[in-house]
C-alpha cells in the first residue's frame, strides 16, 4: 500500500507539473493573442521623427527613445468623422509624394466640401454653411516668419487639408495637396514620453466653439 501510495503521489506531482506549464503556456498565449488584437484594433504606438509638428511634439537627440512617444486610437474614426485641429497620424500609399510608404503626423485643418485659402500670412477657410473662418493658430511659434506661397483647394467627399505646426519645415498638404480619409491610421490619443509632458489628447487644438 505505502508503494502504491507514493507512485501515486508521484504522478499527481507530473500531473501537477504537466498542468502548470500548460497554464503558463496558456497565458502567454492569450496574452499575445490579446496584445495582437489591441494593437490590430485598439490603439498603437509611435515615436515621433522629425521637427515637422514642433512645438506641439518633438524628435531630439537629447531624448532617450529620439522623439516623443504617442499611442495612436484605432478606433476613434471608426465611429465619428475626423474634426479641425485634430492631430492624426496617416500613410503616404497612394499620396503623390516621393516618400511612400511613410507614416506621417499632421494636424487637419480643413474638412470635405470645405474651401481653403492660402495666401500671405493667412490661412482662409470657406465652410459648408458660406461663413469663412481664418485659422487662428496659437500652437505656431514665430508666425512672423511664415508666408504662404498663393493656393486655393476645394476638398471633396472624404478628403481633408493637413498641415504640421512647423511650417517652415514640414512636407503636408500645401505640397502634396489633401489627403483621403483611407489613409488616416488613427488619432493622437496619449503623449506618455518625455514623462513631464505626459497628457491625453496632446496637440488637440478647437478652433470654434
Amino acid at each position: 500500500m505505502n508503494n502504491s501510495e507514493i507512485k501515486n503521489s508521484d504522478t499527481d506531482s507530473q500531473n501537477n507539473t504537466k498542468n502548470t506549464i500548460y497554464q503558463y503556456f496558456l497565458s502567454v498565449g492569450l496574452g499575445v493573442l490579446i496584445a495582437l488584437l489591441v494593437w490590430s484594433f485598439v490603439a498603437r504606438p509611435f515615436i515621433v521623427h522629425g521637427a515637422s509638428m514642433y512645438p506641439s511634439f518633438n524628435s531630439a537627440p537629447n531624448l532617450v527613445l529620439g522623439g516623443d512617444y504617442i499611442i495612436i486610437d484605432l478606433l476613434k474614426y471608426k465611429f465619428k468623422k475626423p474634426k479641425r485641429g485634430d492631430v492624426i497620424v496617416f500613410n503616404t500609399d497612394g499620396i503623390n509624394s516621393n516618400k511612400i510608404n511613410k507614416k506621417l503626423i499632421k494636424r487637419i485643418v480643413a474638412l470635405p466640401y470645405e474651401t481653403i485659402t492660402l495666401d500671405g500670412l493667412s490661412i482662409e477657410i470657406k465652410k459648408t454653411n458660406g461663413e469663412i473662418l481664418e485659422l487662428n493658430e496659437e500652437y505656431i511659434q514665430n508666425k512672423g516668419n511664415i508666408s504662404y506661397k498663393k493656393k486655393e483647394l476645394y476638398l471633396e467627399k472624404n478628403e481633408y487639408f493637413v498641415l504640421g505646426d512647423n511650417r517652415n519645415n514640414s512636407y503636408d498638404s500645401r505640397y502634396w495637396g489633401h489627403l483621403n480619409e483611407k489613409n488616416i491610421i488613427g488619432y493622437v490619443r496619449l503623449k506618455l514620453y518625455p514623462f513631464k509632458e505626459v497628457s491625453f489628447n496632446p496637440g488637440k487644438f478647437i478652433y470654434e466653439q
